[in-house]
């Protein structure tokens, strides 16, 4: 069996040892993030043919095999037996386990690899739903984040609208009403909050509906601004809009 386990994971094409665990210390370090390339965790000659490959390597005596140069392993004493396997999705290396044993060759045998390879083939799932679960976590923080922003915009908006000594309001391509001010509200003698929503012909008379209906067309065709009076009756009497 393996005296210690490094896992590897593939982002973006980088693989980053993300955990290692040391059997005769009966302690698993988590949460690490060490680029393949910084690390003295695991022999990076190995680790890059299994990722190119995509093959299982057993070394049965890294004493005897030359072909990578790893018979020292990363604490200083000399390596024995190793065994590296890539953890597969799909035709894709997601994950590469890396195992290894100093004290004996030939310590991992065929029976070993196919349960390793078993173990491997449900981790991938389980790794690719842990992925998805985390991105969808970043993506609904990112949203509440925006959501909060836009809800401070607004605010800030509204604040500045109402602080101007005007009427003002913002309406869509329908004609539905986003967004009134306090002037206006008064002026019109409703609810601006029942407002939104609500199209002219809710609110104001025919004849002012009609009025509106030929300036906003207008705008809307030259998608230009437009200068014009606009004469309307509001509960307190006559009032003139530039």
């Amino acid at each position: 069996g393996a005296q210690r386990g490094v896992l590897l994971l593939d982002e973006d094409g980088d693989l980053t040892v993300v955990a290692e665990s040391i059997a005769s210390e009966k302690h698993t370090e988590l949460g690490l993030r060490e680029s393949l390339n910084d690390s003295r965790r695991v022999p990076s000659a190995i680790i890059n043919f299994v990722k190119s490959t995509g093959e299982t390597m057993v070394i049965d005596d890294a004493a005897e095999d030359l072909r990578f140069g790893i018979a020292e392993a990363s604490n200083g004493t000399m390596m024995r037996s190793v065994l590296c396997l890539p953890v597969r999705k799909g035709n894709r290396s997601i994950a590469i386990v890396y195992l290894e044993n100093n004290l004996a060759s030939h310590a991992f045998t065929k029976n070993h690899v196919r349960v390793l390879e078993a173990l491997a083939a449900q981790a991938a799932i389980a790794l690719e739903n842990a992925r998805f679960y985390q991105a969808l976590e970043r993506e609904i923080v990112t949203r509440k984040e925006v959501e909060r922003e836009l809800r401070n915009n607004q605010r800030l908006l509204d604040s500045i609208v109402d602080a101007a000594p005007a009427a003002i309001y913002i309406k869509d391509l329908d004609g539905a009403y986003l967004l009134a001010n306090r002037w206006f509200e008064d002026y019109s003698g409703m609810d601006r909050s029942l407002m939104l929503g609500q199209r002219d012909r809710d609110i104001f008379p025919a004849e002012a509906v009609e009025l509106f209906r030929v300036n906003d067309a207008q705008v809307i065709e030259s998608g230009e601004a437009l200068s014009v009076e606009e004469d309307l009756e509001f509960p307190d009497g006559q009032h003139t809009f530039l």
